[in-house]
């Protein structure tokens, strides 16, 4: 990449021009081959990946994965080459059972989350060293600069077996390094499951519905309210910041988006997918942005919005609250990590082999690919007993 374009592409992701209109912002796209790819059909065990849960780049260019399926955290050089494998399936100090994610933990300190049963976090070196760990039954999903972790949970599905419809608030808490809940924020929107008649046993989610998301900053936790086009900043005192409007906008579900819904559900879901239980009712709204992630320099990346028939390839990065860049990323391919002018996510090829990847990002036209999820979207296969989540 030459000088000027470099410095170009760093100045707008940075968010030099944050207040230009969604139309004008500058678009990039991913070079056509990754600088490296972590993850083979066959050889050795290092580079054999199963279910990725999470990937993150350190400052020094090297590649830290928990690699779910052999409830490993394994780390690689700045080119891909394997240095260090830790972890393991057990319930010793820095072993595990279902490695569900891993995180930023302040500097090149990983924190990671080991669900139920083991239900704690344990916390590694950027050199994949052991260094403590704690018990904590609320899913934790980040660390703020003051030390303290961030945790995510949802209403149980616990009560009567009764048609209807189950709301299922979130509430954010703030989690000390003994893993101690020191406060939270209840009563944000969640999921809407939905017990129908005849069969109230088995709940189901609405089709088009939204999906919480969230993301932990050093200085603020954001979360996503997907059918209200809005995203919510948090202070570390869980406090509201500010909401800040999304590029998308959550549409309304006519008749003719069911009708499209019905005609387009064999291409749902990607090759090799779980379709999941969907109620026969649909939400009022679709959401007005999809997947949610973390970026270098503060800055948040949006995913457009899922609609029937079409799984979107374009991301937009928001810094101070307001759109700076657009980008579209490859079919197949999940970010996990984002910085000024590269990507780091987990891709699939066609037999669902996975490898993590780094594109370089450059200035360039949006193509507008309008793919159906079987072609563009990593498979929603459950991982080690769970759903993948990052």
């Amino acid at each position: 990449m030459k000088r000027s374009v470099l410095l170009s592409t760093v100045l707008l992701l940075a968010g030099f021009d944050a207040a230009l209109p969604a139309q004008n912002l500058p678009t990039f796209r991913t070079d056509p081959r990754p600088v490296f790819s972590i993850g083979e059909v066959d050889g050795d065990a290092p580079y054999l990946l199963s279910g990725v849960s999470n990937a993150l780049r350190l400052a020094d260019g090297r590649i830290v994965l928990g690699n779910c399926g052999s409830a490993e955290l394994r780390v690689y050089s700045a080119t891909g080459k394997h240095i260090k494998t830790t972890g393991g399936r057990g319930v010793g100090p820095g072993e595990f059972q279902r490695l569900t994610r891993i995180f930023r933990a302040g500097g090149d300190t990983i924190g990671a989350y080991d669900a139920y049963p083991a239900a704690r976090v344990s916390l590694f070196t950027g050199d994949g060293i052991y260094a403590r760990g704690f018990p904590s039954r609320i899913d934790v999903i980040g660390r703020l600069a003051d030390g303290t972790f961030v945790g995510r949970a949802y209403a149980s599905l616990a009560g009567p077996r009764e048609p209807g419809m189950i709301q299922r608030p979130a509430t954010l808490y703030r989690i000390n390094p003994a893993g101690v809940v020191n406060d939270s924020l209840p009563k944000l929107p969640g999921y809407v499951n939905i017990r129908e008649p005849g069969n109230p046993g088995i709940p189901r989610v609405l089709r088009l519905h939204r999906i919480p998301k969230s993301a932990v900053f050093p200085d603020r936790i954001v979360f996503g309210i997907q059918d209200e086009a809005v995203y919510s900043e948090y202070g570390p005192d869980l406090r509201l910041l500010r909401r800040n409007a999304s590029v998308g906008k959550a549409e309304l579900v006519t008749d003719a988006i069911k009708r499209q819904w019905i005609e387009t559900s064999a291409v749902m879901m990607p090759a090799g997918g779980v379709l999941p239980v969907y109620s026969s009712q649909y939400a009022t709204v679709m959401p007005a942005f999809g997947d949610m992630v973390a970026g270098g320099g503060g800055r948040l990346w949006l995913q457009d919005p899922y609609r029937p028939g079409s799984y979107p390839l374009l991301w937009t990065a928001y810094q101070n609250g307001k759109p700076v860049a657009r980008v579209e990323l490859p079919p197949r391919f999940f970010p996990t990590d984002h910085g000024s002018d590269w990507v780091l996510g987990v891709a699939y090829d066609d037999l669902n082999v996975e490898r993590v990847q780094l594109f370089n990002l450059r200035l360039g036209s949006l193509s507008n690919r309008q793919l159906p999820p079987r072609d563009a979207e990593p498979p929603s296969q459950p991982r080690c007993g769970a759903w993948t989540s990052r």
